[in-house]
């Protein structure tokens, strides 16, 4: 018996208690379990804070992009900064492609100072953050082609994509243009000189002051433009059984240019002169207008008084986008502008495509005619008011991302509403 009772026999022996063990392995098992979801716990809080300090980043890239880019574009040569950017910054157009930050530098000094592109002005007018790393921004760009003889300035609008590491700085950089939706270098050459970037058109002349706009978006079918608040001289005209005031409301607007006004003032020559129309059968009012000089917004100078304001008007028109789409010049033989049937073509083209792409617009439209402003040649364009974007077109003035938003959904500028559109 004695031998039962050694601590050597006591090892040999099974465990005299079962439900002992198996607590043991229990206990063991949530050790275990605590330990891995602790463990798990600590990476997720470290993927958090990892998050979290990407994203702060991000939110600080794309804060400070539109003062970074006004710099880039706007200092000497030599003095940008590229601290935003990593080493191996990659950059993508329809035109070009470069890998690592000082291709990139090169390619940048291309477009500031070179005789395919100087005298460049670029305007960011939305940034968007997408998600940690990634931000989108809406930009408009122009610079002049120096080796041309005419030294046209083209225009080019789009959409830059910016991925940025956990350090926030960029690494990749791609720029998309309203104006190509494929066809890679070849599509960017056939916009650039077949499209509507500006290649073939004249510099404004000096003895004109053009309308101030901005131009939001260039696509292949027509343009976003948004013009600023001014002040109109505005002469209404009829048009009925073949006959027209027209060539009266001319005269008047002319003649108050000119200086027959109560101060016998002459103002400084303005563009473009506007044909108003504010129905589409043209059976509402119409009037031709003509924008008073910058001063008389910004300084608040008061503008000459009509001799006659039964015949002339002189009214504070608000900022209003406009869809533009450039119009044949074959004239009208009735009056010298440009004839109704193209500009009802145009309409009814630029109509369908508004729609197709969810843009809510106007009845009223306007023909914008450049007299001997780019050379001696006159151009006219067709103007239609812009009521309010869908949610989906709401990347066509925006960073935001091209979505399937259904078509019931609005953007009124500032205001974003839910509205049942049965034509939409």
């Amino acid at each position: 018996g004695a031998a039962l009772m050694s601590p050597k026999a006591d090892r040999m022996m099974p465990n005299k208690c079962p439900r002992h063990a198996v607590m043991q392995q229990r206990v063991v098992k949530l050790r275990m379990q605590s330990a891995g979801e602790q463990r798990r716990g600590d990476a997720s809080e470290t993927a958090a804070a990892a998050t979290d300090s990407s994203m702060a980043a991000t939110r600080k890239f794309a804060k400070g992009l539109a003062e970074h880019m006004s710099e880039l574009y706007n200092c000497p040569p030599g003095e940008e900064d590229w601290s935003p950017y990593s080493e191996s910054v990659s950059f993508e157009d329809p035109l070009d492609r470069q890998e690592g930050l000082e291709a990139y530098k090169a390619a940048f000094a291309r477009l500031k100072n070179s005789q395919l592109s100087s005298k460049p002005t670029f305007e960011v007018q939305d940034v968007s953050v997408v998600s940690a790393g990634k931000v989108r921004s809406r930009w408009t760009f122009s610079s002049q082609v120096s080796l041309l003889p005419w030294k046209p300035r083209v225009w080019f609008t789009g959409v830059g994509i910016y991925t940025l590491n956990d350090k926030g700085l960029v690494t990749r950089h791609v720029d998309e243009w309203d104006s190509v939706e494929g066809g890679g270098r070849l599509g960017a050459l056939r916009d650039i000189v077949w499209g509507g970037s500006g290649l073939w058109r004249e510099q404004p002349v000096g003895g004109v002051a053009l309308a101030k706009s901005t131009l939001l978006r260039r696509g292949a079918e027509y343009q976003i433009r948004r013009v600023e608040e001014s002040f109109h001289a505005e002469a209404a005209f009829t048009v009925a059984k073949g006959t027209s005031t027209k060539p009266d409301a001319v005269n008047e607007i002319n003649s108050f240019f000119a200086g027959q006004n109560v101060e016998g003032r002459s103002l400084f020559p303005t563009a473009p002169t506007l044909i108003c129309v504010s129905d589409h059968l043209q059976r509402g009012p119409k009037w031709i207008a003509s924008f008073l000089p910058e001063e008389y917004v910004n300084n608040g100078d008061p503008y000459p008084t009509p001799l006659d304001p039964s015949k002339l008007e002189i009214n504070r028109r608000n900022e209003c986008l406009y869809a533009v789409k450039a119009l044949n010049t074959q004239p009208d033989p009735f009056d010298g502008w440009v004839s109704t049937e193209k500009v009802y073509a145009a309409k009814s083209e630029l109509e369908e495509a508004l729609l197709r792409d969810g843009v809510q617009i106007s009845e009223a439209f306007r023909i914008a005619r450049y007299a001997q402003v780019y050379g001696d040649s006159t151009e006219y364009e067709l103007w239609i008011p812009i009521e309010s974007f869908q949610l989906r077109a709401a990347h066509l003035i925006s960073a935001a991302e091209p979505s399937n938003t259904p078509p019931g959904l609005k953007l009124d500028f500032n205001t974003l509403d839910e509205d049942e559109d049965s034509t939409a």
